[in-house]
C-alpha cells in the first residue's frame, strides 16, 4: 500500500470520509426528533434518501464508469461537504422536511460517487496479488461511520455547554465535518500529483448527474 501512492491517499482519504461525511446518519434521529420535532416515520423517510441517493450513481455510472477518478472522488468530497454544510446549518433558518429530504439524497449520491470511483481505481491500478488485501483496508474504513456519529455527538455536546445553547451544537459539528471534506477536497485535487495519475474526466458525469438533481427536485417540490 505503501509503494502505491495513489491508492495510499485515497485510502486514507477514505477513513476521513467515512469519519465526517456519513456522521449525519448516525445523527438523523437525533435531528429529526429534537430539531425538527417530528415521529419516526419522518425519519426512516430520511434515512431512505440515503439509500436513494447511494443507490443512483450505481445505477447511472454502471455501464459508462467515471473515467477520471480525481476529478471524481475531489468533486464527490467538495460537494458532499457544501451538501452537508447546508443540510447542517439550514433548520436554524427554516425548518422544511422536504429540504432536508432532497439535501440527503444529494449527499447520498455525492458519498457514494466517491466510492464508486474508489472502488474502480482500486480494481484499475493494483496488482491482482494485492487487490484483496487493499479491498479489505477499504472496508474496514466503513467501521469510522459509527466513530464518527461519537465526536459529532461529543463536540456538539460540548459547544452547547461551552456557550450555553441548546440543539444547536451537533448541527455544527456536523457542518465542521462538511467543511473538512471540502477543503480536503480543494487541496487533493490541486496539490497531490499522485491522485492526478488517476485518469482522465468526461462530461457525461456532469450531465448524467445535473439531470438526476432536477428530477429529484421536481419529484420533492412539483409532484
Amino acid at each position: 500500500i505503501y509503494n502505491n501512492k495513489p491508492i495510499l491517499i485515497l485510502l486514507t482519504m477514505s477513513f476521513l470520509v467515512y469519519l465526517a461525511g456519513y456522521s449525519y446518519i448516525g445523527m438523523l434521529p437525533y435531528i429529526t426528533v429534537q430539531i425538527y420535532e417530528v415521529g419516526s416515520a419522518i425519519t426512516g423517510l430520511l434515512l431512505m434518501g440515503v439509500g436513494i441517493g447511494a443507490v443512483l450513481p450505481t445505477i447511472i455510472f454502471s455501464k459508462s464508469g467515471i473515467p477520471n477518478k480525481r476529478i471524481g472522488i475531489c468533486l464527490s468530497l467538495v460537494c458532499t461537504g457544501i451538501l452537508s454544510v447546508l443540510f447542517s446549518l439550514s433548520p436554524l433558518i427554516i425548518q422544511s422536511i422536504p429540504m432536508a429530504f432532497t439535501l440527503i439524497v444529494l449527499i447520498g449520491f455525492s458519498n457514494s460517487i466517491y466510492v464508486i470511483a474508489v472502488m474502480s481505481a482500486i480494481q484499475m491500478y493494483v496488482d491482482d496479488k494485492f487487490r484483496a488485501r487493499i479491498v479489505g483496508v477499504f472496508v474496514l474504513s466503513f467501521s469510522f461511520m459509527s466513530l464518527g456519529s461519537l465526536w459529532v455527538g461529543f463536540l456538539g455536546g460540548l459547544i452547547d455547554s461551552v456557550f450555553s445553547l441548546e440543539k444547536v451544537g451537533v448541527l455544527v459539528a456536523l457542518s465542521f465535518g462538511g467543511f473538512v471534506l471540502f477543503t480536503v477536497g480543494i487541496l487533493v485535487y490541486l496539490f497531490s500529483d499522485s491522485v492526478k495519475k488517476i485518469s482522465l474526466f468526461y462530461y457525461k458525469f456532469l450531465r448524467s448527474s445535473g439531470v438526476v438533481f432536477v428530477l429529484i427536485l421536481y419529484i420533492i417540490f412539483v409532484l
